[in-house]
């Protein structure tokens, strides 16, 4: 019998260098299959750095990315997507001038059957009914959290095993950073795997099986969402005014 692989992604001594600057030091991570596992942290601390690696948009120095066992470091980011890891950028960067329907379809470029990418755009749209509403409206004529939602289920149209979602809650009104959250669980419920980078501690952690703390390019601590929330120190740096804000 095959043995299953428990992880489905692991980081080992992963460096990463912007000329004299260390942004990664030493990294090591492993991504559970089905889980939830977040990536917490201040600002500058090497978070968007590890999922632009891992996405193949920069080159590590040093380490190993390892996906179902085969080293993808290094390796130009459509080779990774096209392994079914997807990452969804902060910033949305969705096309304003392009309709929902379209940026669906662009998003949707690797699959090659147009009925499978025409059952895609109809499962965006069951999983995000608003965006149905605005099917032949222009991307930048939507709301800042209709443009995450949209960036989110465009992410998706690749059909991916694993979605790395960087800072998607960033610059949102809280009630739609609650909708965010809910479509990520609903998007972890249908078997996809989330790398989760957020400012919002509070909220990533109650969200997550397993967590990193990334401070100076190195991990700080690590542990069950459930238990860094519950965590003395964690609650003083990250769950106060600063990391909810």
């Amino acid at each position: 019998m095959t043995e299953v692989k428990k992880y489905i992604l692991e980081i080992e001594d992963l460096e990463v260098r912007y000329g004299h600057i260390q942004a990664l030091n030493g990294v090591n991570i492993q991504v559970e299959k089905g889980k939830i596992i977040s990536i917490i942290g201040s600002n500058g601390a090497g978070k968007s750095t590890l999922l632009n690696t891992i996405s193949g948009l920069v080159k590590p120095v040093q380490g190993k990315i390892r996906h179902h066992g085969d080293e993808i470091q290094g390796k130009p980011a459509h080779a990774i997507v096209k392994r079914g890891i997807v990452q969804v950028p902060e910033g949305r960067k969705i096309f304003g001038g392009l309709s929902v329907r379209e940026n669906l379809v662009v998003g949707g470029f690797l699959l090659k059957n147009q009925k499978k990418r025409n059952e895609l755009v109809d499962e965006m749209f069951a999983l995000f009914p608003r965006l149905k509403e605005r099917e032949q409206q222009q991307a930048g004529t939507l709301s800042g959290g209709e443009q995450q939602m949209l960036a989110i289920c465009r992410g998706l149209m690749i059909d991916p095993e694993l979605i790395l979602l960087d800072e998607p809650s960033l610059g949102l009104a809280p009630v739609l950073v609650n909708e965010v959250f809910k479509l990520i669980k609903k998007i972890n419920g249908l078997g996809i795997t989330v790398l989760l980078v957020e400012q919002n501690a509070k909220k990533s952690l109650a969200l997550s099986d397993y967590a990193y703390v990334l401070e100076n390019g190195s991990i700080f601590t690590q542990g069950k969402g459930e238990d860094l929330l519950a965590n003395e120190d964690i609650q003083k740096v990250y769950l106060g005014e600063r990391a909810t804000c």
